[in-house]
């Protein structure tokens, strides 16, 4: 009898809580229905929204349910969507994933929506090297959450070619060596399973990782050559079809490029492990899209639940 007692009352204090955070993103979403197009006042009132959507856990309480429909819309709205301050940009797209995360393995946008969604996403990974910037850690959150929710596998979905590319040269011109090292593993795993679900390696893909490990290339740092050898050799497989003949395309010798170039370019390479554990969705990929039926269930986030970031990338990024 007391311990029906002591449940009945944890399960009204659960409640009560939930219907306080309901409440406190409700209101949080009504300050940003008609936002001021100052960023001084729109970010705290940002900062705020995000802090109350991290307290959200995945499948959510009714309340809590409803409460994100204005969200969604209030981030979404022109104001903000568009807006020109980069800190108010990346902000939203902070908070945008956050929801992503709640809802996983549901999407919340339409299509075309979540392509607008992305271009918001990808941008945000530029400057993440300026880590005294104020959207710093936001920028970091949005690159975990990225791997958290397997995001990449819905780029593919959409055929959302130039913004993979755009995300992977980011990644290239950003990484830094002050970074942690999750920030590191974070990206080499993203480009990683991008490379391995991608049915067709586009020229301009595989061109970017070469031009970072051409030797005496004073435009990359140390960092961001390390990032692309690494991605190079756990892919090592699958760029055999494609390196000969991008090398060749460069006119260069293959002594220009680091090693694990010419080692590809002998067919030397060996099936990585790293892909083969995490690419298990059963998903076909052609023309660097998925299969129709794959586009069919698209308002599901891919993957089997969610990653547990560095736990499950420790042992799978060497």
């Amino acid at each position: 009898m007391a311990m029906d007692y002591k449940h009945e009352l944890q399960m009204e204090e659960m409640q009560k809580m939930d219907k306080q955070l309901a409440e406190d993103i409700e209101a949080a979403a009504d300050a940003l229905r008609s936002p001021s197009s100052s960023a001084a006042e729109l970010l705290p009132l940002l900062d705020k929204l995000e802090d109350l959507l991290m307290r959200v856990k995945q499948s959510p309480s009714k309340p809590v349910q409803r409460a994100l429909n204005p969200v969604m819309k209030a981030l979404t709205s022109n104001e903000l969507f568009n807006h020109l301050d980069t800190d108010v940009k990346v902000s939203v797209a902070s908070s945008i994933c956050e929801i992503m995360k709640i809802t996983a393995p549901d999407s919340p946008f339409g299509d075309e929506q979540l392509k607008e969604v992305f271009k918001l996403i990808v941008a945000a990974f530029d400057n993440i090297s300026d880590i005294s910037s104020r959207s710093y850690l936001k920028r970091v959150s949005i690159l975990q959450n990225f791997v958290r929710i397997r995001l990449w596998v819905l780029l593919l979905d959409l055929g959302c070619g130039s913004l993979i590319l755009e995300m992977f040269n980011h990644f290239l011109r950003n990484i830094r060596e002050s970074h942690p090292e999750v920030v590191f593993m974070y990206m080499g795993f993203i480009m990683i399973m991008v490379l391995g679900e991608i049915e067709v390696i586009p020229s301009e893909l595989l061109s970017s990782l070469l031009d970072s490990v051409r030797n005496g290339n004073k435009h990359v740092l140390p960092i961001a050559r390390r990032l692309s050898e690494r991605v190079i050799e756990n892919c090592a497989s699958k760029l055999e079809l494609y390196m000969h003949q991008a090398v060749q395309h460069t006119g260069l010798p293959v002594d220009n490029y680091a090693k694990i170039v010419a080692h590809i370019c002998d067919g030397k390479s060996e099936p990585v492990q790293q892909n083969s554990r995490y690419n298990n969705t059963g998903r076909h990929v052609e023309n660097g899209r998925t299969s129709s039926a794959v586009q069919q269930n698209r308002k599901k986030v891919p993957g089997r639940g969610i990653i547990k970031c560095r736990e499950d990338l420790n042992g799978n990024f060497q």
